[in-house]
């Protein structure tokens, strides 16, 4: 008979501090970079008959705005020029009272009859028609 091998049986573990500790590993992640969010576009539908329309609105109040202003100077004006008008008529009113105060319609008649004036009844009027044609 042959001769049997022997079986050896190898330990795996060792007793003791005998063993090699091995470091933990710490195997690291890689942090996620941040993820760039874009801002959300808010995007607003006009109906192109609304879009007129407001634009008509806002050209409506300029109009109006520019229209009071003038009519604000105009009505400035006016009361300007209506003192004016009333200091115009008071002058006016005390030269006519002056000069009718002055004013002798005898004196002036004779000194016409001196100089040769001839009466409107004695004057010779003639009449002439002329035509458009």
């Amino acid at each position: 008979m042959a001769a049997k091998p022997e079986n050896r049986y190898i330990r795996y573990y060792t007793v003791g501090s005998a063993a090699r500790k091995l470091a933990p590993q710490v195997t690291e992640f890689p942090q996620p970079k941040p993820k760039v969010r874009q801002a959300r576009r808010v995007r607003l539908y006009i109906d192109p008959v609304a879009a007129f329309a407001l634009l008509t609105a806002v050209f409506m109040t300029v109009c109006l705005v520019v229209g009071v202003v003038q009519f604000n100077q105009a009505r400035a004006e006016q009361k300007l020029m209506s003192r004016y008008v009333h200091v115009l008529a008071a002058t006016n009113e005390e030269l006519s009272g002056k000069f009718n105060e002055k004013l002798d319609l005898e004196k002036i008649k004779t000194a016409a009859i001196n100089m040769g004036m001839v009466p409107a009844s004695q004057v010779t009027h003639i009449t002439i028609d002329i035509s458009a044609d």
